[in-house]
């Protein structure tokens, strides 16, 4: 085993966690019951290589104390050649090889009675699976996300490599380098490389070795030459930036992987590129200067100086406390407190976008503004006025923090404070921002529906705003669509957009800028309430009505606003019905300006927005006349590696599990597909429930064809009769338009899977009892008159009499009987 590099030898001690990882390698080499599989994953430059080769070095010392054969194989690509690199190291022997099938034949071939192949950053998990069909291989594993391996179960050891916090990059620094004249620039390097050992090390061996004049002329670039090949430095600087716009929509960081730092030469962004607003809108939009101005960090006259200040001197002076930023904490989190309460009293509660704009901006160029929140939370609880105040300040971090579990808390916190004080309207303000944020947050959370009976408290209080309850009961509805009930939820929408057209009408015309922003917020308020019906109207099947409201949201975007992240969501939308309805090439074509669109809009960083068009463009790739399913995985890997980055709940990744599995399904891979799609049901059934919006019936019909075809006949069995059960279960809230089609195909595989199975006498009494639950769906449902049920009745009657007929069956009488 060769020996590691002169850096690795510094890099923070692993061996506890080798020593973990390596332990069960060792019990698969002795008696086949360990691990088969270590992975190692996280970000460039945290040390998964180094932590690999300890794992392989303890293990292969071990089997050679105790006398097991062992080869060990190191697999690596190699970007120059555009080849594998296969090292055996006890021969010394390496083989260059083009492609997987020959790769897979010569790990193989080195293998004695037991091999341990190190594959390094190796994003190949079906590869990986198939060569570990030999019982004889063990792998140790790096790679930048979490891949799957399902069928392995628990022979697969997961460990994920994070980032070092600061205080252990700090730490990890000072035991290296000991003259005090480097403390200044050991804050700065460590705050810069944070949490990368690899980068760390070298950094420090360098400043061992190099006076502070010269390291003071370094910039990022030469430094990287130093110590990164080129690849490594893109990648470093790229996922660097990623490390730390994990969360929400914050603008990205003013962070610097530079030792420039150490003499101040901060490198600021463009602001006009991470706001998608021109340099002079920025200084007459006042959407930066203006709250600095209010909260006393600079001077009116400060702020004419023109828009190369702003972006340059404003910032850098904020980082470099100019003013006392960091020292002084909480006299600046009071003067942002104050300044936003003032705000939303005057202009109604997120009524402009400035308010978000601003924060978007700041958060991003200050991320530890978040710790104020978390202050709030744990420190004010006591101070009831000022922990109101903040609430309003917290909403609009929300939105730029998804991951900020702790802005729930503190929503909780204050709605448990205006309850104690009997403080009625801020209690019916605070639920609902409460209700928002767990909705947001954490929307696979059942927290019930009381969470929106705010807006009927809002609307007995007479201190609550029109538009208040106008947005509560808009989060109402997506609530109940969440939760598998998109009839009501429409409801719930227009309710809210009769509101806001309630408001447009009795609107003047603007008189002040302030008015103008009001009638701006009700217009695109308005579209809004529009493109949630849509979305809602889609779920129902009702694709040509959603297509209508989507194209009409798209000319108004164009005509009113210059959202362009709205116009890539409806442009999303549309290609999603077409590719319901069939239209496959055109719903590539809708998706792929949709994506670009959002691409733009979201300055290259994950989204969830982002992701779920990667996955419609996955399908429809798949779905079109070329049916390119190699492209189509590797879009849908893309899209679960960031979802993995988002830290998101485990419903958003089901989706692009389910599609993964359908490709399968159809490439007739029927085991990976059957592996994918069962854990995308498991998590569907767990996160929705029983009958959410039909996602868990969608897996388990696939699912089922997925058994039918690998000969599990009586599993697909149990797979369509639940599906079926889901799926009437869905229907007693609401019918959609293509309920006919889906009902029969399920019932059709089930016959198949019946007559397959040798059960052939059953299919009559299956087929019976599906049509008497049926009937069950029907008359538990409500109708407005008597018009409405004999219509439905009809339709029911002719559903089951073709779920009949296509199984050449009789329709028993006890069946069609009213």
């Amino acid at each position: 085993m060769p020996s590691s590099s002169t850096t690795d030898s510094i890099l923070v001690d692993r061996t506890e966690e080798a020593t973990k990882a390596s332990s069960g390698l060792l019990r698969f080499l002795q008696n086949g019951n360990g691990t088969r599989l270590v992975q190692i994953y996280g970000l460039p430059l945290v040390g998964k290589t180094t932590l690999g080769k300890q794992i392989c070095c303890i293990v292969e010392k071990q089997c050679t104390q105790n006398d097991i054969p062992l080869e060990y194989t190191h697999v690596y690509y190699e970007d120059s050649i555009r080849s594998y690199v296969v090292k055996s190291i006890k021969s010394t022997k390496l083989t260059v090889l083009e492609n997987l099938e020959d790769l897979q034949r010569c790990v193989l071939n080195f293998s004695a009675r037991k091999c341990l192949s190190f594959l390094d950053d190796f994003p190949h998990p079906d590869w990986i699976s198939s060569l570990l069909e030999n019982g004889n291989v063990c792998c140790v594993l790096t790679s930048k996300r979490k891949l799957d391996f399902l069928r392995l179960g628990t022979q697969v050891y997961h460990k994920n490599l994070s980032t070092l916090t600061a205080e252990e990059s700090t730490n990890f620094m000072t035991e290296h380098l000991q003259p005090e004249e480097w403390t200044y620039q050991l804050s700065k390097t460590s705050e810069n490389c944070q949490g990368f050992p690899r980068l760390l090390s070298q950094v420090t061996e360098f400043l061992k070795s190099h006076p502070p004049r010269e390291i003071y002329q370094l910039s990022f670039e030469s430094l990287c030459s130093k110590f990164l090949s080129e690849n490594e430095s893109f990648r470093y600087r790229s996922k660097l930036d990623r490390q730390v716009q994990k969360v929400g929509n914050a603008v990205p960081a003013v962070y610097v992987p530079s030792l420039a730092v150490m003499r101040g030469s901060f490198r600021i962004p463009d602001l006009a590129a991470v706001s998608n607003i021109s340099k002079e809108e920025v200084v007459t939009k006042r959407i930066l200067i203006e709250p600095l101005i209010q909260i006393g960090i600079i001077s009116r006259s400060e702020a004419k100086v023109g828009s190369k200040f702003v972006v340059n001197d404003i910032i850098c002076s904020l980082l470099e406390d100019r003013y006392g930023f960091l020292q002084n904490e909480s006299d600046l989190h009071n003067r942002f407190c104050n300044y936003f309460a003032k705000m939303f009293s005057d202009l109604e509660r997120k009524m402009i976008n400035d308010v978000d704009d601003f924060f978007s901006i700041f958060l991003g160029m200050y991320p530890n503004l978040l710790a104020l929140v978390e202050r709030a939370v744990y420190c004010l609880k006591e101070e009831y006025d000022v922990l109101i105040r903040v609430a309003y300040q917290a909403e609009l971090i929300l939105m730029s923090f998804l991951q900020a579990k702790e802005v729930v808390m503190f929503f909780e916190a204050c709605v448990q404070a205006a309850k104690e004080r009997g403080k009625m309207t801020d209690y019916a303000r605070m639920l609902s921002s409460y209700g928002h944020s767990l909705l947001v947050i954490c929307p696979d959370v059942d927290f019930g529906g009381e969470k929106f009976g705010s807006s009927e408290l809002m609307r007995k209080d007479p201190n609550i705003l029109e538009t208040e309850i106008a947005l509560t009961t808009s989060h109402k509805g997506h609530y109940l669509h969440l939760k598998g009930n998109p009839a009501a939820g429409i409801k719930c929408y227009e309710e809210a957009a009769s509101i806001y057209v309630k408001c447009l009408e009795e609107a003047g015309p603007p008189q002040t800028d302030l008015d103008a922003a009001r009638l701006k917020f009700l217009k695109y308020s308005k579209v809004r309430m529009k493109n949630n019906i849509a979305i809602s109207a889609g779920c129902l099947g009702q694709y040509d009505y959603s297509i209508k409201l989507h194209q009409e949201n798209i000319d108004t975007y164009q005509e009113m606003f210059s959202s362009k992240l709205g116009m890539g969501k409806a442009y999303h939308c549309i290609g999603l019905m077409l590719h319901l309805k069939g239209d496959q090439k055109a719903a590539h074509k809708y998706s792929k300006i949709g994506l670009t669109i959002k691409r733009r809009s979201h300055s290259k960083k994950p989204s969830l927005s982002i992701i779920y068009s990667m996955s419609l463009q996955a399908m429809s790739y798949f779905y079109s006349e070329e049916q390119d399913a190699e492209r189509s995985l590797l879009i849908l890997d893309d899209a679960i590696a960031m979802i993995d980055d988002l830290k998101r709940n485990h419903a958003d990744r089901s989706l692009l599990l389910n599609g993964k599995g359908i490709i399968h399904l159809k490439t007739k891979n029927y085991r990976m597909a059957r592996d994918l799609l069962d854990e995308a049901a498991e998590i569907r059934m767990k996160e929705f429930g029983i009958g959410a919006n039909c996602c868990s019936g969608e897996s388990l019909q696939f699912l089922g064809e997925a058994y039918f075809h690998l000969k599990e006949h009586w599993k697909a069995v149990a797979t369509f009769k639940k599906c079926l059960a889901l799926r009437l279960e869905y229907y007693r809230k609401q019918i959609p338009d293509n309920f006919e089609e889906i009902i029969l195909t399920t019932v059709e595989w089930l016959e198949r899977s019946l007559i397959e199975y040798g059960a052939e006498s059953l299919v009559v009494e299956f087929v019976a009892d599906f049509a008497v639950k049926l009937k069950a769906v029907l008359q538990q449902r409500e109708f407005q008159d008597s018009v409405s049920l004999a219509s439905a009745k009809e339709e029911l009657k002719c559903t089951i009499e073709k779920a009949f007929s296509r199984l050449d069956l009789k329709v028993p009488d006890s069946v069609t009987t009213n």
